[in-house]
């Protein structure tokens, strides 16, 4: 039977990975062939290398697309989910990459009903992201009512994300540092004139900011359905209303937040 992701055909999401990939191989040929004719020239030894890493580099990279091609071409859609419930009335979750191909984030409540999930916009660069996490361009959270949050990133290395809610309106933002979160979730908030700054636990990944959100390791409801018990590690809950701008930043933060730590 023909796989669908999200109402898609996973066919095409694997055709599109293959082309990535056979891109990124001419690519890295064309720096090898550039490579080679510097050598003949003399050029400087240093800028050789460079070139001979970076295509190093996407050949890697065209690699993990072949592998994703492969894997998304023949993928299950037994675990997709595709009906949501209200996410307004809950401010603890489960959120879990589930859909590799589009890198999406799906959103449970504590009882294992799907409320939500973070989903790219149309940028080529989403092809790109389950190998780089989130990249800049607009993603979006959505709901039972279609977008409730908009989130704009903005740049690579010292990343902004300007939230938005579902008219528009700017709520807030985050800024995150590509290097200080290589090995730990590190943010500042902006609501207002308010600022918070966090990062996460090292060995368990917990974070907290006063008030707004809260990720933990502890009393995660594994017991609720067999799909928890394989993927559930953090309970992530938001101390505000989803209502008020502190609750919508919080749930954006969460979702970035799951965004980096997935399978870590």
């Amino acid at each position: 039977m023909e796989s669908r992701i999200g109402g898609v055909d996973s066919r095409m999401i694997s055709r599109q990975f293959l082309l990535s990939a056979i891109g990124s191989v001419l690519i890295a040929f064309v720096l090898f062939s550039l490579a080679i004719f510097m050598w003949i020239r003399g050029e400087d030894l240093q800028e050789v290398i460079l070139q001979v890493l970076f295509g190093i580099f996407l050949l890697y990279v065209s690699g993990l697309l072949f592998y994703k091609a492969y894997q998304t071409k023949y993928s299950d859609d037994s675990d997709i989910v595709t009906g949501y419930t209200d996410i307004t009335p809950f401010t603890r979750f489960l959120i879990h990459p589930e859909i590799q191909a589009f890198n999406q984030l799906i959103i449970y409540n504590e009882s294992g009903n799907m409320v939500g999930r973070l989903v790219p916009g149309e940028s080529w660069l989403k092809y790109l992201e389950p190998l780089f996490n989130l990249l800049p361009f607009k993603h979006y959270i959505e709901s039972e009512d279609g977008h409730l949050l908009i989130l704009d990133i903005q740049g690579f290395f010292n990343q902004k994300t300007v939230v938005f809610n579902d008219a528009g309106k700017k709520v807030g933002t985050i800024r995150q540092n590509f290097f200080k979160s290589l090995f730990k979730f590190q943010a500042l908030i902006e609501i207002g004139e308010d600022k918070y700054e966090t990062q996460s636990d090292v060995l368990f990944g917990e974070l907290e900011v006063s008030n707004i959100v809260r990720i933990t390791s502890l009393n995660v409801p594994v017991e609720h359905t067999k799909r928890f018990k394989r993927l559930s590690e953090r309970m992530y809950i938001i101390e505000k209303d989803l209502e008020t701008d502190e609750g919508k930043i919080g749930l954006a933060v969460l979702c970035l937040y799951a965004a980096v730590a997935r399978g870590k």
